[in-house]
Parts: structure tokens; sequence; C-alpha cells
């Protein structure tokens, strides 16, 4: 029956580990156009990510987080606003925080407004998924472009077809869209 339910309402209606959780409960703690950041703390280091709005669409759709798709069922409660421990390292939320809010000095050097998000220079490395290069259309984009790709949020995809070669700027929502993954249609 609880099986029934989550195919139904599997929108509105997830089951993360053993508890069970209406995307409006996360949506309440992060509106659109909000961040917070996230502290991951262990023996060894202590690193920072900034978790927008559309980390928690992209967390409620995959079940991934900060590159990672396995282990992290506990992790909505970070969208909640409480601490979670995985594997010995303890993530901590800060305060919710508008996005116009954010100052450079809160983002620090490797994290920029882009959107409706922050990205951080880890969001780009994620997106080559372990490989040096990844292609976009008829456009490889490799180790060398990471730092320009972070510096201005834009990337220059070339696109060859019946129709002869055409250059798109992919900028913005569509270009962190891209980071993700997803298809966008240009």
């Amino acid at each position: 029956m609880l099986q029934n339910l989550l195919e139904t309402e599997q929108d509105r209606l997830k089951l993360f580990g053993n508890t069970l959780v209406t995307r409006e409960q996360l949506e309440q703690h992060l509106p659109p156009r909000h961040c917070f950041e996230a502290t991951l703390t262990d023996l060894y280091q202590k690193v920072s990510e900034w978790v927008c709005r559309d980390d928690l669409e992209h967390y409620w759709r995959h079940k991934c987080i900060f590159g990672a798709c396995n282990e992290v069922e506990e992790m909505h409660r970070l969208f909640l606003g409480h601490c979670v421990e995985v594997y010995d390292t303890q993530i901590c939320p800060s305060e919710v925080y508008p996005i116009e809010h954010l100052t450079d000095e809160m983002l620090g050097r490797d994290h920029h407004v882009i959107g409706d998000t922050v990205v951080g220079i880890n969001d780009i490395y994620r997106a080559f998924r372990g490989g040096r290069c990844f292609k976009v259309a008829q456009t490889f984009f490799c180790e060398d472009d990471i730092e320009p790709l972070f510096q201005t949020g834009c990337m220059q995809v070339h696109q060859h077809d019946e129709t002869g070669h055409s250059v798109f700027d992919v900028c913005g929502e569509d270009f962190v869209r891209l980071l993700y993954g997803e298809v966008i249609t240009i």
C-alpha cells in the first residue's frame, strides 16, 4: 500500500531511509532564491558547500547531493535545518539566506552566484565525473577550461548540422543545469 502511494505521489512524497517526507516540508525551509552553507567536518578537514533551491530539486529527483548518490538517505535532514552524520563526517547547515544577501565575503573565492544558485569550483569538477573532459554538442571542455568556466559562468558551445556551424553561449541557469547533467534546449 505504501509503495502504491509513493508511486502515485512521487512528485510530492518520498521515502528517505525510514522517513516519509513531503516535498512541501523541504521547500518550506528552502524557498526559491535562498541558500544555506553546509559545513562538512571530520578529523582532517572542515569544508563548506553552498546548497540552494536547485540542489533541493536535484536531490528530490535523483537522491544525490555534493556529487554523491550513495548513503545520502539522511541528507534530507539538512533541508530541514538539522545536522547529519555520514561516514564520520558531520554536515551542518547554516541559517538560510536570500541569494541577493550573499556577499563575496560570505561566498569566498571558491563560490559565485550564477542565476538563482551558488556554484562552487567543485560543482564544475563534478561535471567531469572523474574524466579529463566532457562534451556538450560538438565542443569538448577540459581541465584547462575549469577556471574560465567558473569565472564567467558561461560556455560557448559549437554545433554542426545541415544548416552549418553555429555557436551558442550557454550561461546562467542553463549553464548550471548542464553541470548537473541535465539536457537543455538552445
